[in-house]
Protein backbone atom coordinates (compact mmCIF):
# COMPACT_ATOMS: atom_id res chain seq x y z
CA UNK A 1 0.00 0.00 0.00
CA UNK A 2 1.37 3.36 -0.64
CA UNK A 3 -0.23 6.25 1.39
CA UNK A 4 -0.22 9.78 1.35
CA UNK A 5 -1.62 11.85 4.40
CA UNK A 6 -1.58 15.72 3.90
CA UNK A 7 -3.13 18.18 7.00
CA UNK A 8 -2.22 20.56 9.02
CA UNK A 9 0.45 19.88 11.69
CA UNK A 10 -1.32 19.00 14.34
CA UNK A 11 -3.98 16.55 12.50
CA UNK A 12 -0.44 15.34 10.69
CA UNK A 13 0.90 14.39 14.31
CA UNK A 14 -2.27 12.71 15.52
CA UNK A 15 -3.36 10.72 12.09
CA UNK A 16 0.41 9.63 11.23
CA UNK A 17 0.84 8.00 14.84
CA UNK A 18 -2.17 5.70 14.05
CA UNK A 19 -0.79 5.12 10.74
CA UNK A 20 2.76 3.95 11.90
CA UNK A 21 0.99 1.80 14.07
CA UNK A 22 -1.14 0.42 11.27
CA UNK A 23 1.99 -0.34 9.26
CA UNK A 24 4.10 -1.60 11.97
CA UNK A 25 0.76 -3.99 12.86
CA UNK A 26 0.72 -4.95 9.19
CA UNK A 27 4.05 -6.31 8.89
CA UNK A 28 4.13 -8.20 12.39
CA UNK A 29 1.08 -9.93 11.72
CA UNK A 30 2.23 -10.78 7.51
CA UNK A 31 5.74 -11.99 9.16
CA UNK A 32 5.82 -15.17 10.99
CA UNK A 33 9.09 -14.11 12.64
CA UNK A 34 6.75 -11.49 14.46
CA UNK A 35 4.45 -14.02 15.95
CA UNK A 36 7.26 -16.04 17.37
CA UNK A 37 8.76 -18.38 14.88
CA UNK A 38 11.56 -18.43 13.58
CA UNK A 39 12.64 -15.53 10.80
CA UNK A 40 13.74 -16.87 7.36
CA UNK A 41 17.47 -17.32 6.91
CA UNK A 42 17.79 -14.59 4.12
CA UNK A 43 16.29 -12.23 6.75
CA UNK A 44 18.06 -12.88 9.64
CA UNK A 45 19.63 -10.20 12.16
CA UNK A 46 20.15 -9.00 15.82
CA UNK A 47 17.04 -8.59 16.36
CA UNK A 48 13.32 -9.27 16.26
CA UNK A 49 13.76 -6.98 12.99
CA UNK A 50 16.79 -5.54 11.28
CA UNK A 51 16.03 -2.03 11.01
CA UNK A 52 17.34 0.78 9.20
CA UNK A 53 17.46 4.54 8.36
CA UNK A 54 18.59 6.62 5.30
CA UNK A 55 18.27 10.32 5.59
CA UNK A 56 18.51 12.40 2.39
CA UNK A 57 19.12 16.36 3.49
CA UNK A 58 20.18 18.57 0.46
CA UNK A 59 19.48 21.81 -0.79
CA UNK A 60 16.82 20.33 -2.84
CA UNK A 61 15.39 17.62 -1.77
CA UNK A 62 14.88 16.29 2.04
CA UNK A 63 13.63 12.97 3.34
CA UNK A 64 14.38 10.39 5.84
CA UNK A 65 13.58 6.60 5.47
CA UNK A 66 13.09 4.04 7.53
CA UNK A 67 13.10 0.35 7.29
CA UNK A 68 11.34 -2.52 8.77
CA UNK A 69 12.69 -5.93 8.08
CA UNK A 70 10.94 -8.90 8.07
CA UNK A 71 10.30 -12.74 6.71
CA UNK A 72 8.58 -10.85 3.50
CA UNK A 73 10.87 -8.38 3.17
CA UNK A 74 11.02 -4.56 4.06
CA UNK A 75 7.80 -2.15 4.98
CA UNK A 76 9.61 1.56 4.52
CA UNK A 77 8.42 4.64 5.76
CA UNK A 78 9.00 7.68 3.94
CA UNK A 79 8.72 11.10 5.58
CA UNK A 80 9.40 13.30 3.17
CA UNK A 81 9.85 17.59 4.13
CA UNK A 82 7.90 19.12 0.99
CA UNK A 83 9.18 22.28 1.78
CA UNK A 84 12.33 21.94 0.13
CA UNK A 85 12.54 21.28 -3.65
CA UNK A 86 10.06 22.75 -6.34
CA UNK A 87 7.16 20.36 -7.75
CA UNK A 88 7.33 17.57 -9.89
CA UNK A 89 7.79 13.87 -9.70
CA UNK A 90 10.76 12.28 -8.33
CA UNK A 91 12.55 9.17 -8.93
CA UNK A 92 14.32 7.21 -6.71
CA UNK A 93 16.30 4.09 -6.08
CA UNK A 94 18.47 1.94 -4.18
CA UNK A 95 22.00 2.56 -5.56
CA UNK A 96 24.61 -0.34 -5.72
CA UNK A 97 27.41 1.71 -3.64
CA UNK A 98 27.42 3.76 -0.35
CA UNK A 99 27.68 7.38 -0.25
CA UNK A 100 31.60 8.33 -0.21
CA UNK A 101 32.76 10.24 2.52
CA UNK A 102 32.86 13.71 0.27
CA UNK A 103 29.01 12.70 -0.52
CA UNK A 104 28.89 12.60 -4.36
CA UNK A 105 25.60 11.06 -5.04
CA UNK A 106 27.69 10.18 -8.53
CA UNK A 107 29.75 7.86 -6.65
CA UNK A 108 26.32 5.38 -5.83
CA UNK A 109 27.29 3.69 -8.63
CA UNK A 110 24.11 2.37 -10.85
CA UNK A 111 20.22 1.32 -9.79
CA UNK A 112 20.82 -2.05 -7.63
CA UNK A 113 19.85 -4.91 -9.81
CA UNK A 114 21.38 -8.27 -8.83
CA UNK A 115 19.81 -10.40 -11.64
CA UNK A 116 20.35 -7.73 -14.13
CA UNK A 117 17.31 -6.47 -15.37
CA UNK A 118 19.43 -3.92 -17.17
CA UNK A 119 16.77 -0.93 -16.90
CA UNK A 120 13.55 -3.03 -18.20
CA UNK A 121 10.52 -1.17 -17.94
CA UNK A 122 8.80 -1.17 -14.02
CA UNK A 123 5.64 -0.50 -12.97
CA UNK A 124 3.45 -2.16 -10.61
CA UNK A 125 2.05 -4.41 -13.71
CA UNK A 126 5.63 -5.92 -14.49
CA UNK A 127 6.95 -6.31 -10.98
CA UNK A 128 8.92 -9.33 -11.81
CA UNK A 129 10.80 -7.48 -15.09
CA UNK A 130 11.71 -4.66 -12.56
CA UNK A 131 15.34 -4.06 -10.86
CA UNK A 132 15.36 -4.80 -7.07
CA UNK A 133 16.45 -1.09 -6.17
CA UNK A 134 14.08 0.32 -8.38
CA UNK A 135 11.74 1.78 -5.94
CA UNK A 136 9.83 4.85 -7.54
CA UNK A 137 9.05 2.18 -10.61
CA UNK A 138 7.45 -0.09 -8.07
CA UNK A 139 6.08 2.05 -5.88
CA UNK A 140 5.40 5.09 -7.19
CA UNK A 141 7.85 8.29 -7.38
CA UNK A 142 7.90 10.95 -4.89
CA UNK A 143 5.87 13.71 -5.75
CA UNK A 144 5.76 17.52 -4.15
CA UNK A 145 3.02 19.29 -5.42
CA UNK A 146 0.25 22.43 -4.76
CA UNK A 147 -1.72 19.95 -2.56
CA UNK A 148 0.97 18.87 0.06
CA UNK A 149 3.96 21.84 -1.34
CA UNK A 150 5.21 23.66 2.68
CA UNK A 151 4.08 19.99 4.87
CA UNK A 152 5.55 16.84 5.79
CA UNK A 153 3.59 14.15 3.67
CA UNK A 154 4.28 10.32 4.75
CA UNK A 155 4.31 7.36 2.25
CA UNK A 156 4.59 3.65 3.67
CA UNK A 157 4.41 0.43 1.08
CA UNK A 158 6.13 -2.96 2.06
CA UNK A 159 8.77 -4.45 -0.68
CA UNK A 160 9.12 -8.32 -0.71
CA UNK A 161 11.81 -8.40 -3.00
CA UNK A 162 15.13 -6.89 -0.83
CA UNK A 163 16.04 -7.00 2.98
CA UNK A 164 18.42 -6.32 5.42
CA UNK A 165 20.25 -9.88 5.69
CA UNK A 166 23.64 -10.19 4.20
CA UNK A 167 23.01 -12.05 0.90
CA UNK A 168 22.67 -11.16 -2.33
CA UNK A 169 19.17 -9.24 -1.82
CA UNK A 170 19.99 -7.31 1.01
CA UNK A 171 20.47 -3.25 0.62
CA UNK A 172 22.52 -3.02 3.42
CA UNK A 173 25.62 -0.99 3.03
CA UNK A 174 24.20 0.59 -0.13
CA UNK A 175 22.39 3.85 -0.57
CA UNK A 176 19.10 5.72 -1.52
CA UNK A 177 20.04 8.32 -4.36
CA UNK A 178 16.60 10.41 -5.69
CA UNK A 179 16.54 12.16 -8.50
CA UNK A 180 15.23 15.38 -10.19
CA UNK A 181 12.58 15.12 -12.31
CA UNK A 182 14.56 15.36 -15.45
CA UNK A 183 16.80 12.68 -13.80
CA UNK A 184 19.66 14.45 -12.11
CA UNK A 185 21.39 13.02 -9.11
CA UNK A 186 20.00 15.55 -6.08
CA UNK A 187 19.96 13.87 -3.11
CA UNK A 188 21.13 10.73 -1.37
CA UNK A 189 21.91 8.94 1.57
CA UNK A 190 23.93 5.76 3.08
CA UNK A 191 21.39 2.80 4.21
CA UNK A 192 22.62 2.35 7.64
CA UNK A 193 21.17 -0.70 9.86
CA UNK A 194 20.05 1.03 13.09
CA UNK A 195 17.17 1.00 15.55
CA UNK A 196 14.50 3.16 14.68
CA UNK A 197 13.34 5.70 17.51
CA UNK A 198 9.25 5.67 16.84
CA UNK A 199 9.31 8.89 18.93
CA UNK A 200 11.24 10.95 16.26
CA UNK A 201 8.92 9.85 13.63
CA UNK A 202 6.13 10.93 15.78
CA UNK A 203 8.00 14.32 16.53
CA UNK A 204 7.33 14.93 12.70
Amino acid sequence: THASIQDNKQSNMISFKAFIVAAVLALTISCPSALGHPAAENNESDSPFAQAIATLDSKTFKATFYMLGGERGITFIGVIDTSVGATGEYPYHVHEKPVPANGDCEATGGHFDPYKKKGATCDRASLAECEQGDLSGKFGKLSINTVNKGKTDFITYQDGSINLADNEQSITNRSIVVHSPDGKRIACANIVKQPINFGTIFST
